[in-house]
């Protein structure tokens, strides 16, 4: 069963390479005219989707807007509800099972495909883009870091 934790926005790592910043802007405005107690009322109702990964990492898998938006507000945390804990796993057994639950998204703008070592490292989007790979979960997962 999913479980709601509170973590530092500066500690997620992404699942996905782009964002749309027109809904990123939206989302930082809304945020910023919301008081403390709204604001968290609102992070409560809306919260982001992740799993934990190798070394303890938080991925999120969804609302990537939303994270965007409170790095950019400058809020320090958010509230997480965590799907699942892969831990345990290798780091490629980690990318190809978040790959069949569809929880990540190395796919450009343009549709193309990258390993998933062009994922950002950080919400404010700092990942580097490398050669695109074709669609297969064989070259997907050997694009996973070891």
């Amino acid at each position: 069963m999913p479980k709601l934790h509170e973590c530092t926005v500066a500690d997620l790592c992404p699942t996905q390479i782009t964002v749309g910043m027109i809904e990123v802007r939206d989302k930082r405005k809304h945020l910023a005219q919301l008081g403390h107690h709204a604001r968290r009322d609102y992070l409560e109702a809306h919260p982001i989707p992740a799993v934990f990964g190798p070394a303890g990492a938080l991925y999120i898998t969804d609302h990537h807007h939303l994270a965007r938006a409170l790095w950019e507000a400058g809020i320090a945390s958010g509230l997480f509800l965590v799907e699942a804990d892969f831990t345990a796993l290798h780091p490629r057994a980690f990318w190809v099972e978040m790959d069949a639950r569809h929880w990540v998204h190395p796919i450009d703008a343009e549709g193309r495909r990258y390993g998933v070592d062009a994922l950002p490292k950080h919400v404010k989007g700092d990942g580097a883009r490398v050669e695109v790979l074709a669609p297969s979960r064989r070259a997907f997962a050997q694009g996973a870091s070891s």
